[in-house]
């Protein structure tokens, strides 16, 4: 049997790494405990979410702003169209494009999970006190923020093969 060549602390120093297992665990809890009853993949309640957060958009906006795989999205967005939970129209601006919104049924199935959402939020911070649930999210943000400045800095061209890298 081989050696190990990389030492456990050699892999956690890989922030990617702790970051997108914490992620996964809490798309499964969400999945199991809030979306699952309501028939939405995680991609798709993801879509209605930002949607209801900042309003009708482009699915390019959608996709650049959220760092969402455009074509995964497109096809969810398809999805919840074929469910009647969101809607695509022309852009008044330009009609060449469309944007997505919400419909009624969308908007109040949001309305419905989103106290479930908050509530496993506030499960899985439990045991932590609001100076360390602020300080997280501080630390959290200044982590993205740097995160967004290396990659303005970066021009060169990626390809999924390097974007799917741990």
């Amino acid at each position: 049997m081989a050696a190990s060549l990389l030492s456990d602390e050699d892999v956690e120093r890989l922030i990617n790494i702790p970051i997108v297992r914490l992620a996964t665990k809490l798309q499964r809890m969400m999945l199991r405990r809030v979306l699952r009853e309501a028939g939405l993949p995680v991609l798709e309640w993801r879509v209605m979410f930002f949607l209801a957060h900042e309003g009708d958009m482009h699915l390019r906006a959608l996709t650049a702003k959220r760092s969402l795989d455009a074509a995964h999205t497109s096809r969810a967005a398809a999805q919840l169209e074929s469910k009647g939970l969101i809607q695509r129209r022309d852009d008044p601006a330009d009609h060449r494009r469309k944007l997505l919104s919400l419909t009624d049924a969308g908007h109040a199935l949001v309305q419905r999970i989103w106290p479930e959402a908050l509530a496993l939020s506030d499960d899985a911070l439990a045991g932590f006190s609001n100076t360390e649930r602020a300080q997280l999210t501080g630390f959290l943000s200044r982590l993205q923020d740097n995160v967004d400045a290396l990659m303005r800095e970066d021009t060169r061209p990626y390809t999924a093969k390097r974007e799917d890298a741990a």
